[in-house]
């Protein structure tokens, strides 16, 4: 009876080893996912912040044979000549643009490689992703509206896979003239 006792406690105690074990492996797998995972948003961090602040931290190899800056190449993939649906026709014609970046890393950005001083009425400091008409029956809300379509739209083109994760939420804030709408 006691050799039992001491069988079954003996069984216990592997069977608590072999699940132990188990979970010690599911938990490596975890932790070597997460780190795939993480080396992978890490490599596209890094992507998108070189595309972003231009090409001083590319290899050489890539930087001599690449002849467009990544904003310009970003601005090449997407027609500026979209209109956005269900906006009033008869009204005047409004580029809808976006700056990549924060405006303060995007204006260094651009003095820098293209030697602008910030003196004028210079539109290449910011990229048009599509056109909309506005009249004066139209609301607010139907230019955010428009606004979020393009800027969904513009992303759906930039980044067909949606690996960016980026949405309408996205957008802090867009300008129209000198009126801000946060």
């Amino acid at each position: 009876k006691q050799l039992r006792e001491k069988d079954l406690v003996l069984t216990d105690i592997r069977l608590e080893a072999l699940s132990s074990a188990h979970q010690l492996e599911s938990l490596k797998d975890t932790v070597m996912k997460m780190r795939s995972e993480m080396l992978s948003l890490k490599q596209n961090n890094e992507r998108l912040q070189r595309m972003v602040s231009g090409t001083a931290n590319l290899p050489t190899d890539i930087t001599d044979t690449r002849s467009t800056s990544s904003i310009d190449a970003l601005s090449d993939l997407i027609p500026t000549e979209d209109t956005v649906p269900d906006v009033e026709t008869d009204g005047k014609k409004t580029a809808i643009s976006v700056y990549l970046g924060q405006p303060q890393s995007f204006e260094k950005y651009y003095i820098e490689h293209y030697g602008y001083d910030g003196i004028g009425d210079n539109a290449t400091t910011e990229i048009s992703i599509a056109h909309t008409n506005i009249g004066a029956s139209t609301s607010w809300a139907q230019l955010d509206n428009a606004v979020r379509r393009a800027f969904k739209q513009y992303v759906a083109r930039l980044d067909p896979g949606g690996g960016l994760g980026l949405g309408s939420d996205a957008i802090a804030s867009y300008k129209l003239g000198e009126a801000e709408r946060k």
